[in-house]
């Protein structure tokens, strides 16, 4: 509604824009619809009138970072910020900027002064967490998360975010601890139950996550689905008592045959405990690293069957562009667009201008959703296209996605008519995708 009153508002504008506030809505209607240039111009005019108008300041440094001119953005958004230096809009786009010229050690900065000046932006805080993350700064990320769990009293996204920055930075113990209280929270869910065993298995302790099971049926001896996991439990553990008694080779073999049967839930349990006693006993092969791998995406663990994938891609596997996408594809389930980059840049290497590939890199620059990251999946699905299009690419599925992906950056850009204009031609090739055509409606 918002954007529709500026687009009519604009419309009698246009023509006799006289004051900055005509000049602005111009200016937001021609960006909204993609005109840069103009947009740019009309701000320019507007700013001439009012030059200490931060709305105004902001939308020039918008403007000449799309385009990539960050010194000059950086000039607009720093005078914008001296305004209103608690405006999270003005300081994420300075941040931005700082992290796409390289001055990581700025942005670091930008955000701590921030905070001191707005402690409560959780936003913010879990922007700066991750920040201090990639520059192998774990214990600053979990001492600033710490801080925000003691003042928000374990509120649940701020428990959720320092477990996974625990699993990030292997600091599974100390994981475990917080999905205990995130399990009490759920009132004991199979969810957040089976995350904290997989944290157990992790550090190899499943008779420890065994005992902490039947402390919880102890203290609830009413609870059915504690009492059935305890249950699953004691026969797991049997169950691998007789196969700790047979031979690797033996194991292997058997591991063999139930990888044929994986599709049957039994078979699987049984391939799963195979693995869990192998992995005791010896490196494993790339063959075992394919059934884990597989494993672990059946179990909802992507993010570590993603790191499998990705090992097989070091070794034999690296020729195997199947062992790629499944590595991008699997961390982007993890929701870990980061890690899926950083994957994706190693493959290109190998697959230059390969399309699936394009398509996992452009869902992981829309996941990171800044502004800098929507124009990279917007430059990389273009040059994806074009290849695709002088390959004579003719996979239906893969360009539906492409045009998918090129409607859902354009609408994180705000530029509706253009999003539905690319989810229509998406339908044109797969018509009867429902997720994409619920966004036109």
């Amino acid at each position: 509604m918002y954007k529709l009153i500026i687009i009519l508002l604009a419309i009698t504008a246009s023509t006799q824009a006289q004051t900055a506030e005509e000049h602005f809505i111009v200016g937001t209607t021609a960006q909204l619809a993609g005109d840069t240039d103009d947009a740019l111009e009309e701000f320019l005019k507007a700013l001439a009138i009012k030059p200490e108008h931060p709305p105004i300041l902001f939308a020039v440094a918008e403007v000449h970072f799309g385009d990539k001119n960050y010194t000059t953005s950086l000039f607009y958004i720093n005078k914008a910020i001296a305004l209103v230096p608690t405006e999270w809009e003005y300081v994420s786009l300075k941040v931005n900027i700082e992290k796409a010229t390289g001055n990581l050690a700025d942005a670091l900065k930008t955000l701590e002064n921030y905070l001191i000046e707005s402690p409560s932006d959780k936003n913010a805080t879990f922007v700066l967490s991750d920040l201090y993350l990639s520059q192998n700064q774990a214990d600053k990320s979990i001492a600033l998360l710490r801080k925000w769990q003691l003042q928000s009293a374990n509120d649940p996204t701020v428990l959720a975010k320092l477990s996974q920055v625990f699993q990030q930075s292997g600091q599974i113990a100390q994981q475990i601890e917080i999905q205990k209280i995130q399990l009490a929270q759920s009132g004991y869910s199979a969810e957040i139950l089976t995350q904290l065993e997989n944290s157990y298995t992790q550090l190899n302790q499943q008779i420890e996550f065994k005992g902490y099971l039947e402390s919880l049926v102890r203290k609830f001896p009413a609870d059915a689905f504690l009492k059935r996991r305890l249950q699953s439990q004691n026969a797991t553990s049997g169950a691998t008592a007789v196969l700790e008694a047979m031979t690797t080779d033996d194991l292997i073999q058997k591991a063999r045959i139930y990888y044929t049967q994986i599709a049957n839930p039994q078979s699987l349990e049984i391939l799963r405990n195979i693995l869990l006693v192998l992995d005791k006993r010896t490196n494993s092969s790339e063959e075992l690293h394919e059934m884990n791998a597989i494993i672990k995406e059946k179990d909802g663990k992507f993010a570590e069957a993603a790191e499998l994938y990705f090992t097989l891609c070091q070794g034999g596997g690296a020729s195997k562009i199947e062992n790629w996408i499944k590595a991008i594809s699997l961390m982007n389930q993890a929701q870990n667009p980061q890690r899926a980059l950083r994957i994706a840049d190693d493959a290109q290497f190998l697959f230059t201008g390969n399309i699936l590939i394009g398509i996992e890199m452009s869902k992981a620059y829309l996941a990171l959703k800044s502004v800098a990251d929507t124009q990279n999946s917007l430059n990389l699905l273009a040059a994806t296209i074009d290849m695709a299009k002088s390959d004579n690419h003719q996979n239906k599925a893969d360009w539906a996605e492409l045009y998918n992906l090129l409607g859902d950056t354009y609408f994180q850009q705000n530029n509706v008519l253009k999003a539905v204009e690319m989810w229509k031609k998406a339908l044109e090739y797969m018509p009867n995708r429902t997720d994409i055509i619920a966004k036109i409606k």
